[in-house]
């Protein structure tokens, strides 16, 4: 569905039903609106025109994670997405999620959510069963940001605020990223 007008009204835009409904994420990149990826716990579509029609994304890979910041789009390149896996890290593929490939730097872990800095593309966050990682060149290699994370080995959620501010959810409550 569509709106113009912020929400008032909606315009179905396709009667296309996308199986597992109900855990679907869409992603867009402000850059080339017209692009968007429709992304459901298992397989993920792409739209050239807006949503009026879908295409079927190779997703070989299998199952993304549960959370809404699931896949990014690389701001520079709306070709460029990543995606959090469920119990094998990250995938990335560079032709618009034609063709995939495993982030082999990244550890196999479940990765619960991406973000990336609109003011630093090349920085990359991850939040994991398994704590918070960064990667400040473009996925190349990751480090571990756990401390001050009150000991939390969980990130449910990480998020950049449009100013470069990093922040992450966590079972012990909210925390921002103080130096990077």
């Amino acid at each position: 569905m569509t709106s113009a007008d912020g929400g008032e009204t909606w315009q179905q835009l396709t009667d296309q039903t996308v199986e597992w409904m109900s855990q679907v994420s869409l992603f867009s990149n402000p850059v080339r609106p017209e692009l968007l990826y429709l992304v459901p716990h298992y397989g993920a579509y792409r739209s050239e025109d807006g949503g009026k029609t879908w295409g079927f994304c190779d997703f070989s890979i299998e199952w993304t994670s549960l959370t809404d910041s699931r896949w990014v789009i690389d701001p520079r390149d709306d070709e460029h997405v990543y995606a959090a896996r469920l119990g094998r890290g990250l995938a990335t593929s560079t032709d618009g999620c034609r063709q995939w490939s495993w982030v082999s730097a990244f550890p196999r872990v479940n990765v619960n959510s991406l973000a990336i800095d609109p003011v630093r593309p090349d920085t990359l966050y991850a939040g994991s069963n398994s704590g918070a990682y960064v990667s400040f060149d473009g996925g190349a290699s990751w480090g571990e940001i756990n401390d001050g994370l009150l000991g939390a080995t969980v990130v449910y959620s990480v998020v950049v605020d449009p100013d470069g501010n990093v922040y992450a959810a966590t079972p012990y409550g909210i925390f921002r990223l103080e130096a990077r």
